[in-house]
């Protein structure tokens, strides 16, 4: 029996091995492999983007290697299921940073310059602390963030992105940013009549990030 995952031929007696997934019968991992899959997760979760990007150029190595269909399926899942995880992380902090006061304020103050008029410094003082009396009287927004990986080849999924704006413009959402998260470059070689040719693609996840109105303003 092989690896589901790099190959390796796998000794049941001398190898340590792991289902690669518990309801799949006769699709076993390598400790090496395993230990991969694992670390993905965690770099995903700990928002470790340099090691995390490490991790997944090797595992996308290996998918592309992959001739059965299920252990395919499976390792091509788990890496997007942690893409998607490590973008929300991250966009996650960096609103919740920006959302909070202290950090709000500090943000504040590097933009401005240190005023040495007392009578301005006052006036900025005083519109500052109006701030908690006005939040109250806004508008109130909710967020969705979702997360498009680009195809194999590198190209941009437009069906999938046409489709999930589709469906939050249905349900009154609109989108209010976008950006792309670099998380990897992969590279296939295909044969064909005893010519070969290789494609390097940059792959890159698109974040769409979602607003819609909940309360009106005063």
């Amino acid at each position: 029996m092989n690896c589901a995952i790099c190959g390796k031929k796998l000794s049941r007696i001398s190898d340590v091995t792991y289902p690669l997934e518990k309801h799949l019968k006769n699709y076993d991992v390598c400790n090496e492999c395993n230990n991969r899959r694992n670390d993905l997760n965690i770099y995903a979760k700990s928002m470790d983007q340099e090691r995390y990007t490490k991790a997944r150029s090797i595992l996308v190595e290996y998918l592309n290697k992959i001739t059965d269909e299920t252990a395919k399926d499976y390792l091509k899942n788990y890496i997007e299921s942690n893409d998607s995880l490590i973008n929300k992380n991250i966009h996650s902090k960096m609103i919740s940073n920006f959302c909070d006061n202290e950090t709000y304020k500090n943000k504040v103050d590097l933009f401005l310059p240190k005023l040495n008029n007392s009578d301005i410094e006052d006036k900025f003082n005083k519109i500052y602390n109006t701030k908690n009396e006005q939040i109250p009287k806004n508008p109130c927004y909710e967020y969705d963030i979702s997360v498009i990986n680009d195809l194999p080849t590198g190209e941009v999924d437009l069906n999938n992105m046409k489709l999930e704006i589709t469906e939050h413009s249905i349900n009154g959402w609109r989108l209010a940013f976008t950006f792309t998260n670099e998380i990897g470059k992969t590279t296939s070689v295909i044969g064909l009549g005893g010519i070969a040719g290789g494609i390097n693609a940059t792959i890159d996840s698109t974040i769409l990030i979602f607003e819609r109105c909940i309360r009106s303003g005063q």
